[in-house]
């Protein structure tokens, strides 16, 4: 049962001690906000109307998100990565937060194209694209669709927490989808003690406040978008293409995944010509929450770099 509920849901030294810090702060400190930018829409080709956040000067930085949550999820890092003199671009997803569906609904390929719609209307050049499960999915999709476009754009990637196929067997995709459409479940979110409910999807110790804003986005996300983009998930495939994303890429892994285990993050790092992948021991899927410093440390060691970086792998 705890797996179906949990379905609901640079260097070695410096990765150890940043996951150290993050363990330790499993309190109930206020989860940081980004302060000042501004807030804008970017209207998609099929009349989705996607809410974003623009903060901070200097290399951009954009941070699609995962399923059923929204942008504020990736703010721990977001707030970093301003105060250390990035300019970060957040959207909430089609059908989360502040955004609207759109007509062509849920698909892979529709987030990907999502995406390249979001840099190519803003301008974005020569950013770090760092996606965190849904998010990293929808950057593999962009990465694959258009590659013209990354090019022209994109300077690195990381894949967090995510994966390249449906995570899932089909009978478990069946039950998945029962359990997400309970009314029994949805009280049981939505009640004062229902944070307890996403503990599953994250590793040892983690902040209280992360759990409950969590669970807050979870239930705040409607029941027809949750299963709109579960359907998507549990039916794409995206490893025959892999082999295309030739720009230089980062794939992350919490140990303790309990929605995208550490394999989904090795077949990437395979996949992917010259990926490395970065496995932290102790952290689980949340790694936004989990293990801010880890990732703004990776994400600014990619805005930095000059050259790709050699096929390596490395684990904390």
């Amino acid at each position: 049962m705890r797996r179906r509920t949990a379905l609901l849901g640079l260097s070695a030294a410096a990765v150890a001690g940043a996951a150290i810090v993050a363990r330790r702060r499993g309190d109930d400190s206020p989860l940081p906000t980004v302060e000042g930018g501004e807030r804008t829409k970017v209207e998609t080709s099929d009349g989705a109307l996607l809410a974003v956040h623009i903060a901070g000067e200097g290399p951009t930085v954009v941070l699609p998100h995962c399923w059923a949550l929204n942008m504020d999820v990736w703010a721990p890092v977001a707030a970093k990565l301003v105060a250390s003199g990035h300019h970060v671009i957040r959207y909430d997803q089609r059908g989360h937060g502040e955004s609207t569906t759109g007509n062509d609904g849920f698909g892979i390929e529709r987030f990907g194209d999502d995406l390249h719609e979001v840099l190519e209307t803003l301008d974005v050049r020569d950013a770090v694209i760092a996606g965190h499960s849904l998010g990293g999915m929808t950057t593999q999709s962009f990465a694959i669709r258009h590659p013209d476009v990354v090019r022209e754009r994109v300077r690195a990637l990381l894949l967090v927490g995510t994966a390249p196929a449906a995570v899932v067997s089909a009978p478990l995709a069946r039950v998945t989808r029962r359990v997400l459409a309970s009314p029994t479940v949805e009280r049981r979110m939505r009640a004062p003690g229902g944070s307890p409910l996403v503990r599953g999807v994250f590793g040892a110790r983690p902040p209280r406040a992360a759990v409950r804003a969590t669970r807050d986005a979870f239930v705040a996300t409607p029941l027809d978008v949750r299963l709109g983009c579960l359907d998507s998930l549990l039916n794409f495939d995206l490893r025959p293409q892999l082999h295309t994303i030739t720009t230089p890429t980062t794939v992350v892994s919490g140990s303790r995944d309990t929605l995208t285990p550490p394999r989904w993050s090795r077949a990437m790092a395979r996949g992917i010509p010259g990926a490395r992948l970065v496995t932290l021991k102790g952290a689980g899927h949340m790694l936004p929450y989990e293990v801010p410093e880890v990732l703004v440390d990776l994400i600014s060691e990619a805005a930095a770099r000059e050259e790709p970086a050699p096929n390596q792998v490395a684990s904390a």
